[in-house]
């Protein structure tokens, strides 16, 4: 039987993150969710996911610092930046995704499910 596929979210605004959970929330993966980077790396801990998708501008550790912390221990995992706020450079070499900021719901489902 395969595995299911666990994606992780981060955002510091519960606002976002409630509405990225109704988003997705009928699909075939294991859905986790964090408020920090702090949090999502104590998730990570318990669990490697195969996605994550992380918002930019948190307090704390930054969205980007945090994926490519995760890249750097996990290359496998599939990261994605949530961020209105888009950099020239931001991402290159990590092999990491810049998702914009608003994004539709039927995009975080693509997303999702392109991995699932």
């Amino acid at each position: 039987m395969p595995t299911q596929t666990s994606v992780l979210v981060v955002d510091d605004d519960p606002l976002i993150l409630a509405a990225i959970r109704r988003a997705v929330r009928d699909l075939p993966a294991r859905l986790r969710f964090a408020g920090s980077a702090e949090e999502a790396q104590r998730l990570i801990d318990a669990e490697v996911p195969s996605l994550i998708i992380s918002d930019y501008q948190m307090p704390g550790l930054d969205g980007m610092s945090f994926l490519e912390r995760v890249k750097r221990k996990y290359p496998s995992v599939n990261c994605v930046l949530h961020t209105a706020v888009v950099k020239g450079s931001l991402g290159f070499g990590m092999n990491i995704h810049i998702l914009p900021k608003p994004c539709p719901d039927d995009v975080f489902r693509d997303i999702i499910s392109s991995i699932a």
